[in-house]
């Protein structure tokens, strides 16, 4: 073989050893869970994260429980439990090579007394708290390609849309993106 047929070789050989996404998916969900399982202060938590292999990405998902929120209600400012599950997810996706997408979610419940600040707002606000927290512990800000407020809009509960589950966080590494 000619020095450039190496150089395609080599090429080739690096190219086949890169992990698929499924693989690197795999191993967040596995490192969340054990981080969860060193910290048994957090098990009442591990019912509140949702992680599933979809066709756009791996999407974890931190979901309010009844009497066991994210946040207080109609406030972008997070309780510190939240700021601990969104450290092992950071700690957990930091060196993967994905772009991220954010996304916060509400109930259906309206604001009572504003028209100025709603559902919408407090989505996109919460979904930014989730950022910064994330970007804190070592995510670089580059990574991020989308913070979406999605108010009541995508329910995780439709049939229930003022039920505490449809408040949530969603953290979706992109399938496809980011260097392998």
């Amino acid at each position: 073989a000619q020095r450039g047929d190496k150089g395609r070789i080599g090429a080739a050989r690096e190219i086949a050893a890169v992990p698929n996404d499924d693989a690197l998916f795999t191993a967040v969900q596995t490192a969340v869970t054990q981080a969860f399982d060193e910290h048994p202060d957090l098990k009442p938590l591990a019912n509140s994260l949702l992680m599933e292999n979809t066709p756009e990405g791996l999407r974890i998902q931190i979901i309010d429980q009844d009497g066991l929120p994210m946040f207080p209600r109609g406030q972008a400012v997070m309780y510190q439990y939240t700021r601990r599950v969104l450290e092992i997810v950071a700690n957990a996706i930091r060196r993967m090579p994905q772009q991220i997408e954010i996304s916060g979610h509400t109930d259906a419940t309206p604001f009572a007394s504003s028209t100025t600040y709603g559902n919408w707002e407090l989505s996109a606000d919460r979904a930014n708290a989730a950022r910064r927290v994330l970007v804190e512990q070592g995510l670089t800000d580059t990574r991020v390609e989308r913070v979406v407020g999605r108010a009541a809009t995508e329910p995780l509960l439709p049939e229930t849309p003022d039920a505490a589950g449809n408040r949530r966080l969603t953290i979706m590494l992109l399938r496809g993106t980011g260097p392998h």
